[in-house]
């Protein structure tokens, strides 16, 4: 409000540059399931989220979700613990089930979240759940969104788990190569056969599958040749080491915070403008929170 109402404070308030952008992606989640907090009190109101935002408004649905299951069409969501012991599938699979297209028109009617598969101690209609904030669980997240910025009036590009999700982050396109790029060939889905390890290091029989203009037809082994950020010649100024940060902010910082961490301290001590991306990847227990708030504590010291 004061940088709205006030010229000359907004004048001052503005940074002529930056010595680190950071930018944190929280995967796994929607906004509709983690942050119905910017619906109600302290951070907002019902009136404060909307289907068709203006431009002071969230992209939040807070009820009647379609559900092509129910008579009516729609299910009203319920309320789930943060942590809790199911998770939803990430697959291209679940995306092709929650899009429900219109065979008429091509379109995706999305009322088919009832269709993603659920595995672990399922509640009833686990797809149409929120989380809830009323012990406060969420609101580190909630006071970023209000304090820093919100954009989620838009489509990812990718329709798949995470693996291809990051090539999109980090270089623009899960395509192994330019020339598939150009024809529509994009890694889809997570790492398959002997092991999890992704990109050149992975063992030999491990796969990753391709779509394409036809679908999910072929697999090759994951080690794409298309540029990412750090070669970009945009981004001269990104240090050497980033490269390798990356490798530690695409892990499950969950379970390996501690090496994430070390390597962030290594970048952050060059003092050298840094461009530095964090994919809080996790399943449903909530151990992203603590994880964001340590990184969040780096960040300020």
């Amino acid at each position: 409000m004061l940088l709205v109402s006030s010229g000359s404070f907004a004048a001052i308030a503005q940074i002529p540059n930056f010595q680190h952008i950071v930018v944190i992606f929280q995967e796994n989640r929607t906004p509709d399931n983690l942050f119905q907090g910017l619906c109600s009190a302290p951070f907002g109101s019902a009136a404060s989220c909307s289907v068709t935002p203006t431009g002071s408004q969230y992209n939040i649905q807070t009820s009647n979700w379609l559900d092509r299951t129910s008579a009516a069409g729609v299910t009203e969501p319920a309320t789930v613990p943060l942590a809790n012991k199911y998770d939803l599938s990430h697959a291209h699979s679940a995306f092709v089930a929650q899009c429900d297209q219109d065979p008429v028109t091509g379109a995706c009617k999305m009322d088919g979240s009832s269709g993603v598969k659920c595995s672990g101690k399922c509640l009833s209609k686990p797809q149409s759940r929120y989380v809830d904030n009323s012990s406060g669980v969420v609101t580190p997240y909630l006071q970023l969104a209000t304090q820093y910025g919100w954009a989620n009036y838009m489509f990812q590009t990718n329709q798949g788990p995470s693996f291809p999700a990051h090539q999109f982050i980090f270089g623009g396109t899960s395509a192994p190569s330019a020339a598939d790029d150009a024809t529509g060939i994009f890694a889809s889905e997570n790492m398959s056969g002997t092991g999890s390890v992704a990109g050149c290091t992975a063992s030999t029989g491990t796969t990753v599958q391709l779509i394409g203009p036809t679908g999910e037809n072929q697999k090759v082994y994951p080690c794409l040749e298309h540029s990412t950020i750090t070669v970009h010649p945009a981004a001269p100024n990104i240090p050497a080491d980033f490269t390798e940060l990356l490798g530690g902010c695409f892990e499950v910082l969950g379970e390996r915070s501690a090496l994430f961490r070390c390597r962030l301290n290594r970048v952050w001590a060059t003092r050298r403008p840094t461009a530095i991306v964090v994919t809080l990847a996790t399943s449903q227990d909530g151990s992203s929170k603590a994880v964001l708030l340590k990184f969040l504590g780096d960040i300020r010291d």
